[in-house]
């Protein structure tokens, strides 16, 4: 490819770069010109809505509404199935017999018992409704006749098995299961496990574990109130909007999502004819940077391949005729082409979709490295190496490039 071909190609490059930054920086205006805090509220606005409807129906993580009381349920289940085995045990998570263990795999779930909150209720009578009633959840009842299968299969462990490798029984888990049969609709299920366990010479390793052995057991009740002060320390934005309370939590995540682009009501924008709306720009501004991008690799991509070889001289190079910066050897050219194609529109897609459209942030996140960092990266990459390869230059092109060079 002669000099004034790669030149044009890469003044056409330029262009569309110079198109890249000013859409990104467009999005940046509009994102700081919007800014709020209605994405955090409408993400603690979503969770409170679902801790209300999984209050009422599955439960909650009784983790999530007091740990203490959580560490001490665990203890609970512990020592019932210890009494029912006759011996020490310990939870299967545990690194040894020291330690107690982080209790059951599958958290226990609180639900709450009486709620008079009705369905499409406002928020203030909903949080009322569930913080003035107790939390029920169910730890194990282990009947006699239930016990004594547990203490046959756990006499069968701790014992040695061949020269040096002895097993041990754990306790994996705990559930309360749903059994239409049973006098309160649940029944609990304890999940025991052996692991045969190397010493010295007959050394096990890694440790071998039988399948769990599954145990059906009663259920009693407990309950507990929520500590003073959990709504604020769980939702501490909502409080700080009284207005939301009186709406129902449908009706307040609808009135904050609009909050999201309440600054950009006057914007009016078109793109190849077709109007914008400001609500729908945290997701046509990710695209069309992404598209920017998709073109400007698919260009290099084929330049490149236009010009395979290395250029022995400088003045045989790309980089002697590029009227790009991406395609020089410069290091401010490469540093100011991976800011431009890279980190500034990875930074747009990441806050145009987070903070205008209301995606999560680590949705936000990976959509951001996917379709801005990665491809931008790419990009710049490509360019510094287009900068290196040879161009065709004939008596004419040697003859200006040596008067340039002696200038």
């Amino acid at each position: 490819m002669k000099p004034s071909q790669i030149r044009e190609d890469l003044k056409h490059v330029r262009s569309v770069h110079f198109a890249l930054l000013i859409v990104s920086g467009t999005m940046l205006y509009l994102i700081v010109a919007s800014w709020s805090e209605a994405p955090e509220l409408h993400r603690q606005l979503s969770n409170l809505r679902d801790f209300l409807e999984d209050h009422q129906t599955t439960g909650v993580s009784l983790k999530l509404v007091d740990p203490k009381k959580a560490a001490e349920a665990s203890d609970e289940i512990l020592q019932a199935v210890q009494r029912a085995a006759g011996k020490t045990l310990r939870w299967a998570d545990s690194p040894s017999p020291r330690n107690a263990g982080t209790g059951p795999a599958t958290d226990l779930r609180c639900r709450g018992v009486n709620i008079k909150a009705q369905p499409g209720a406002s928020l203030e009578h909903s949080i009322d409704a569930v913080m003035s009633t107790t939390c029920q959840f169910s730890l194990p009842a282990i009947s006699e006749e239930q016990a004594k299968s547990i203490r046959e299969w756990a006499a069968e462990s701790t014992t040695v098995t061949m020269a040096g490798v002895y097993s041990d029984a754990y306790v994996k888990d705990f559930q309360v299961l749903h059994d239409p049969a049973a006098v309160n609709g649940n029944v609990g299920r304890i999940v025991l496990e052996r692991m045969f366990v190397g010493r010295g010479d007959g050394r096990v390793d890694p440790p071998l574990v039988e399948l769990p052995q599954e145990f059906q057991v009663g259920l009693r009740s407990d309950a507990l109130a929520f500590p003073q002060g959990w709504l604020q320390q769980q939702f501490p934005v909502i409080p700080e909007h009284p207005e939301l309370l009186a709406l129902s939590p449908e009706g307040a995540l609808q009135l904050v999502a609009a909050e999201r682009t309440k600054g950009l009501e006057s914007f009016k924008q078109s793109f190849l004819g077709v109007d914008i709306k400001a609500a729908h720009i945290g997701t046509v501004g990710p695209i069309i940077i992404f598209l920017i991008l998709l073109y400007l690799f698919a260009y290099l991509s084929h330049l490149s391949a236009l010009v395979p070889e290395i250029a022995p001289s400088t003045r045989e190079s790309v980089d002697f005729y590029s009227p790009w910066l991406g395609a020089t050897k410069s290091p401010a050219g490469l540093t100011g082409t991976a800011v431009t194609v890279a980190v500034i529109p990875c930074l747009t897609i990441l806050l145009s979709l987070w903070r205008l459209r209301g995606s999560p942030i680590w949705l936000s996140v990976v959509l951001a490295i996917v379709a801005g960092l990665v491809p931008g990266a790419w990009i710049a990459g490509a360019g510094f190496r287009l900068a290196a390869r040879r161009v065709e230059i004939g008596t004419a092109d040697k003859s200006s490039a040596v008067a340039t060079e002696h200038a």
